[in-house]
């Protein structure tokens, strides 16, 4: 008993253009999974940026008080040795000027 199959070329150009469509669907599938990966790990990154960005700030404002204080005490050393101030208040603002600085280095 034979048996016998005919196949036009049209049913073959469609039976290769559905079998090309399961491919890509499968691909597209893979591709897709592998994006979210690739999202959440640039979410992971993003959010660790944003951290230390943050950090970066908060260590800013404190140094920019810690320079004002230096500038303040280095001024008041100018102006003692210019005879406007005493030398003990001067260098005692300069001592507290470096102390910020030290803490806000042990900090860090």
């Amino acid at each position: 008993m034979a048996i016998e199959f005919t196949l036009t070329l049209k049913d073959l150009i469609l039976l290769i253009i559905g079998i090309g469509g399961i491919v890509l669907i499968i691909y597209l599938i893979i591709l897709f999974k592998k994006l979210t990966v690739t999202i959440d790990k640039a979410n992971k990154i993003l959010d660790d940026t944003n951290v230390v960005t943050s950090i970066t700030a908060s260590r800013a404002t404190e140094v920019n008080g810690v320079v004002d204080d230096v500038i303040g005490a280095l001024g008041s050393v100018a102006t003692s040795v210019k005879g406007n101030q005493s030398t003990m208040a001067a260098v005692s603002t300069l001592i507290n000027a470096i102390g910020s600085l030290r803490k806000i280095l042990k900090k860090s």
